[in-house]
């Protein structure tokens, strides 16, 4: 990997379009496991390659051309916007929420590493931007929660996305208690807990 970061490393070297395993990845790329899986991570906040199932990766269509054109991806990630779409954290999130499971805010800023400048502006932005799905009813808070990395604790909120609209992160306006959702082309609700 002479010249290049990660990203266009795996950009480049899944250009054929087909589904990839990490182990393949490795014996052509020739990079580590962790950072292939964190590369992965990135191109999928940008939009650029869509995970088929654990372990298994695929470019998207806008990752193909991405990498028919030749694209060198700068350290900062490139995210999919929709007019003002929201922050390209929230925009990168709603791409990690989208792959499907279970995720915590703590999973969300690990995907969006690239992204963000201060971490903590970011973890509370991410926690009030699921705080305000789930009242939208765009994510489900599941029961339990998981286990925190402090010994006092009490653990990390689990979420699963239940309604995707769409590849554009919805807008949420605070002051209007509502979300513009760009899929929809409408607003959306937020509904408070009694």
């Amino acid at each position: 990997m002479t010249g290049r970061n990660v990203q266009t490393t795996l950009l480049h070297a899944m250009a054929n379009g087909r589904h990839w395993r990490i182990s393949d990845l490795e014996s052509l790329s020739g990079l580590a496991r962790r950072q292939i899986t964190r590369g992965c991570m990135k191109l999928i906040a940008s939009g650029f390659v869509r995970r088929i199932s654990t372990g298994r990766y695929c470019l998207t269509k806008s990752g193909i051309a991405a990498s028919q054109s030749g694209l060198e991806i700068t350290s900062r990630p490139l995210v999919p916007q929709c007019g003002s779409s929201g922050s390209n954290v929230r925009q990168g999130a709603w791409n990690a929420m989208r792959m499907g499971g279970v995720f915590t805010v703590n999973a969300l800023l690990l995907a969006t590493s690239g992204i963000w400048v201060n971490e903590c502006g970011a973890r509370s932005s991410l926690h009030q931007y699921c705080r305000a799905l789930s009242l939208g009813g765009y994510l489900a808070l599941l029961p339990g929660r998981e286990p925190g990395t402090s010994p006092y604790s009490s653990g990390f909120y689990r979420y699963r996305l239940i309604n995707d609209t769409g590849e554009h992160a919805p807008t949420y306006m605070p002051g209007r208690k509502r979300f513009f959702d760009h899929n929809l082309n409408k607003e959306v609700e937020v509904v408070p807990c009694k």
